[in-house]
């Protein structure tokens, strides 16, 4: 598993001098295959902060069109992955909306749905845990009143 963080670490690298090279050289216009992939290795990167570069990277860029295929699912997998699940969801639609049967993206939709119930769930557990404690509290409270 080394190996393959090794590779992607070279490849960000070797992407981001490219990338500030062609920015130098062409005003701050990058050609759209070059944040494509740029973005790509940096959402598929184990560090949330490269995640988050690679998702701020799409939502910023004027011409990796947030309507085009590659970039719609680009941002729905790094937004899944920073737990952004409505904007996952949001993209994962719009994507599908354009390709129904985008494999990838029906997966993805899945996973955030499961997601989604499971923080639901999370969050119902946590609401009555908290209801209990304060339950007992005012009870425990009311006797020592008495």
């Amino acid at each position: 598993m080394a190996n393959f963080e090794d590779k992607l670490d070279e490849d960000i690298a070797r992407l981001e001098e490219m990338y500030a090279t062609q920015s130098a050289d062409m005003g701050g216009r990058i050609e759209v295959h070059l944040v494509l992939n740029l973005a790509h290795r940096l959402i598929a990167s184990r560090d949330t902060e490269d995640c988050i570069r690679g998702v701020d990277m799409l939502e910023r860029s004027d011409h990796a069109t947030q309507s085009s295929v590659s970039c719609l699912y680009l941002l729905a997998l790094g937004s899944y992955r920073l737990q952004r699940l409505s904007n996952a969801r949001a993209y994962t639609e719009n994507l599908l909306a354009q390709e129904p049967n985008h494999t990838d993206a029906i997966v993805l939709r899945r996973l955030i749905d499961e997601s989604t119930q499971r923080e639901g769930f999370t969050g119902a557990i946590m609401v009555g845990s908290i209801s209990a404690i304060l339950a007992t509290f005012a009870f425990l409270y009311t006797r020592a009143r008495k």
